[in-house]
């Protein structure tokens, strides 16, 4: 009689681990015929029972059929959304690879791991189109590292993740993903130019311009990294390293505007610098003029060329005027450079008028035409001008 009872005793032992373990696998069932709900609820018992929450078959299972909810439209059925039916497979993911001693499951694990990554991304994208940018930038970098878990290293991945921290303002995230990036000597010349820009705004200019040489060795002849190169020599007033990479600009597109205009404003700060002898302070203001007139050539509309224009012909005025007032009383000089002077400031005039016609609130556009119509006795022009000033302010008010 014992042994009957014991025979009886294991076999409802038996009977009931086969019970659960039929449930885990009619749950994989389930899924292969696409009846995700019952699978759902199949797999959710399993891994919740004693019996089979500690296989690793259950967690892969479980991890398979909440990743495909999270493929498809049945995540609202189950009233959980696409990412947190994810969040749940990949968590089983998880568990399953450390209950997997034996690596039984590698291979079955590795194709999910895949499946995961690209649900994610997939989610990211939809984050992005709908502007929840910081959001986005999370489930890319989560994309990424799913993907390491593989051995495989997704830079489309951890790029898109550095762009939507960007545009979400998170720019410490995005710039760990653009040093990965540059560390890896990526080849997208967003990498070089967006890190640099976040380095410089951190104030980091060395650093930032260390990123874009880097960026020009590997697109010397790109125009968006020599510009960034050049700006940076322009905040650290390397005017001779500016002015020879705008040069080099022109070479490779000499129908840009800007080119010019920013050209023209190197030789414009050479013009203003009082250091330099007066032969080189004007063979520079014509280097300017120049550059200034062929950006308003190829823009008609080019409101900082025509603004600039007016502002280097209006300081050579002064600069003809602080001429003769150097001179001694009664030199015959005198009234040659005055007028010469007052000459140029003529010549500034229509520019900065235009420029005040394109943005009729601009300070220094103002305040220049302000001094002119004063000196030129313009007497209601300078009253217009004057009350404008009055109603906009200074930029420190502004």
């Amino acid at each position: 009689m014992k042994k009957y009872a014991i025979l009886l005793s294991l076999l409802i032992v038996f009977g009931l681990t086969h019970a659960q373990t039929g449930k885990r696998n009619s749950a994989f069932n389930f899924m292969k015929s696409g009846n995700l709900l019952k699978a759902k609820e199949a797999i959710d018992a399993a891994s919740e029972n004693e019996k089979t929450i500690n296989d690793s078959k259950t967690w892969l299972y479980k991890g398979e059929i909440y990743f495909e909810i999270a493929k498809s439209p049945i995540a609202d059925l189950v009233k959980i959304s696409n990412q947190q039916a994810a969040d749940i497979g990949y968590d089983a993911l998880l568990k399953a690879k450390e209950l997997d001693v034996t690596n039984e499951l590698k291979d079955d694990l590795a194709t999910y791991f895949t499946i995961a990554s690209e649900v994610y991304f997939n989610i990211a994208v939809i984050k992005y189109n709908e502007e929840v940018y910081p959001e986005a930038g999370q489930l890319f970098d989560k994309s990424f590292t799913i993907a390491g878990i593989n051995g495989r290293i997704d830079t489309t991945a951890l790029i898109n993740g550095a762009m939507s921290y960007e545009k979400g303002n998170v720019l410490d995230k995005a710039k760990l993903n653009y040093e990965k990036l540059a560390a890896m000597n990526y080849e997208s010349v967003v990498v070089y130019y967006s890190y640099a820009n976040i380095l410089k705004t951190e104030g980091d200019t060395v650093q930032a311009l260390e990123v874009i040489q880097k960026g020009r060795q590997i697109f010397p002849t790109d125009f968006n990294i020599i510009i960034a190169e050049t700006n940076i020599y322009l905040e650290t007033a390397q005017t001779d390293k500016a002015l020879a990479n705008l040069k080099l600009a022109m070479t490779f597109d000499d129908s840009n505007p800007t080119v010019y205009q920013a050209i023209g404003t190197m030789y414009d700060i050479i013009f203003n610098n009082d250091e330099l002898t007066d032969e080189e302070r004007l063979a520079a203001f014509d280097q300017s003029e120049a550059s200034y007139l062929k950006a308003i050539e190829l823009k008609a509309d080019f409101f900082g060329a025509i603004y600039n224009l007016g502002a280097l012909y209006f300081n050579k005025g002064v600069f003809y005027l602080a001429k003769a007032d150097e001179l001694p009383y009664g030199d015959k000089n005198y009234n040659a450079l005055k007028e010469k002077g007052d000459g140029f400031l003529l010549t500034a005039l229509p520019y900065l008028e235009s420029a005040l016609k394109l943005k009729g609130d601009d300070y220094n556009t103002l305040y220049s035409l302000k001094q002119i119509y004063s000196r030129t006795g313009q007497t209601e022009k300078y009253k217009a001008v004057n009350d404008k000033l009055a109603e906009i302010g200074t930029p420190e008010q502004q």
